[in-house]
């Protein structure tokens, strides 16, 4: 992972590297940013049931996230949780645009 953009967010320095997508259907996904400690997340084209606690949620169960939520994983463990599925409600797949970060070296925070 290639980390080309430097910015200041809270105080925290970060490398933004380029986005992914990552569509969430009938089956659990994990996100496979491995090594980001900071990770947003913008919830498109349907509802979303998540979990950041290693569990796996259901299309019933787990935290609901609706079209156009924003989800912010904000250190390593809940980036490395993170589950997603299909809410039972929504008729199609949801796509998650993924904006992972890492800390920047220069960051002594």
């Amino acid at each position: 992972m290639t980390f080309p953009q430097k910015i200041s967010t809270a105080g925290h320095l970060f490398r933004i590297p380029a986005e992914a997508r990552v569509t969430v259907s009938t089956d659990v996904v994990a996100l496979k940013e491995q090594g980001a400690d900071y990770v947003l997340l913008n919830v498109e084209s349907a509802t979303i049931r998540y979990r950041v606690t290693g569990s796996d949620p259901t299309s019933t169960t787990g935290i609901k996230a609706p079209l156009g939520s924003i989800i912010e994983l904000e250190n390593s463990d809940e980036v490395d949780k993170f589950r997603a599925i299909r809410d039972s409600g929504s008729g199609t797949d949801a796509t998650l645009e993924v904006h992972p970060a890492r800390r920047h070296p220069d960051d002594v925070s």
